[in-house]
């Protein structure tokens, strides 16, 4: 007679490697959304930035009665507030957001040393996600901007 053995305690091969399977998929899925989760705050963060650096230029074109430039350098993914030919701030893009011009180039805002912008128009930073359109109101320094999805290019 065959005598069977018989375990009571432990698991076997398949079992371990099904958990295994399961744990790996989960921290996948996690790592994943986190990282555009991470992505999605920064591209927040620096729309942010650009709406309290172009407080920050109106201000000091008015504090120091001469007028401030927001240069945005779309080659060089960066934008510079600038007053005479020093550089005030200097913030880049995120890696996958990029400023295209609407009814105005992008390097076009200027605050003149009463606050007031010298061109009004509109240009947006397109990002994977979603399009942030500003729009600068003629005749005062107000400006605002728009958040958008982004729209899918087919070719």
């Amino acid at each position: 007679m065959q005598k069977r053995l018989i375990r009571k305690e432990g698991f076997t091969l398949i079992e371990m490697a099904i958990v295994l399977l399961i744990v790996s998929i989960c921290a996948f899925v996690s790592v994943a959304i986190s990282t555009e989760l991470m992505k999605q705050r920064a591209t927040d963060a620096f729309i942010e930035q650009f709406v309290t650096d172009l407080y920050f230029a109106q201000q000091q074109a008015m504090a120091n009665s001469q007028t401030v430039h927001v240069h945005v350098q779309t080659e060089a993914l960066l934008y510079e507030v600038k007053m005479d030919d020093r550089v005030l701030r200097s913030h880049p893009f995120p890696e996958d957001m990029r400023a295209a011009g609407l009814t105005m180039a992008p390097d076009q805002i200027m605050f003149r040393t009463n606050g007031n912008l010298r061109y009004s128009g509109s240009f947006q930073f397109e990002g994977k996600r979603h399009n942030y359109r500003f729009v600068f109101l003629i005749g005062s320094g107000r400006f605002y901007y728009v958040k958008s999805k982004s729209r899918v290019h087919t070719h």
